[in-house]
């Protein structure tokens, strides 16, 4: 099974431009990361936020994010596209792993209380029987709701008890 290997490019435009400037310079960035071979999956343009701490004595500056792949360049031509950049303050480049394959969804741990589906043979087809709680538990899986389905408290039945027996008892507890 192959492997694609997916890489973020985060990095941080000076403050002291123009929007439209810091959206020419990420513009910029993508057409050299096109030039020397890779092809772009997703970008941010650039969006002024404040940082958790000074970088060159800014406090605040564009971010922005480039996911790309990796087709004939070297990571090593990226460092030449930042080094002689002086819009950039900074930049970090992270390698993720993504199978092509579609995967599972993670149940939640109460999702395991809840009883499977039963298969049961009827004139040679197979019918499921799915139990209440667990079409709960698909229904919450659907809408998001990650919290524990209620459970179902069990009825409490009244006893039949003559109300005549019940004040003799209670005077012969008064008393």
């Amino acid at each position: 099974m192959a492997k694609i290997i997916e890489y973020e490019l985060n990095f941080w435009i000076r403050p002291d431009i123009n929007p439209e400037d810091a959206e020419n310079v990420s513009k910029i960035i993508q057409d050299k990361l096109i030039e020397n071979g890779f092809s772009i999956i997703f970008h941010n343009n650039p969006i002024l936020k404040s940082l958790a701490y000074p970088i060159n004595k800014q406090n605040h500056g564009y971010f922005s994010n480039i996911i790309f792949s990796l087709n004939q360049g070297n990571l090593d031509s990226i460092k030449e596209i930042f080094k002689f950049n002086d819009d950039i303050l900074r930049y970090m480049i992270t390698r993720k792993e993504v199978k092509p394959e579609i995967l599972k969804r993670r149940m939640p741990r109460w999702a395991s209380r809840f009883p499977k589906k039963e298969t049961v043979g009827i004139s040679n087809k197979e019918e499921t029987q799915t139990s209440v709680s667990e079409v709960e538990l698909e229904k919450a899986l659907q809408n998001n709701n990650l919290e524990e389905p209620e459970q179902k408290k069990p009825e409490l039945t009244k006893p039949d008890i003559d109300l005549e027996e019940l004040d003799k008892k209670l005077n012969e507890l008064l008393q």
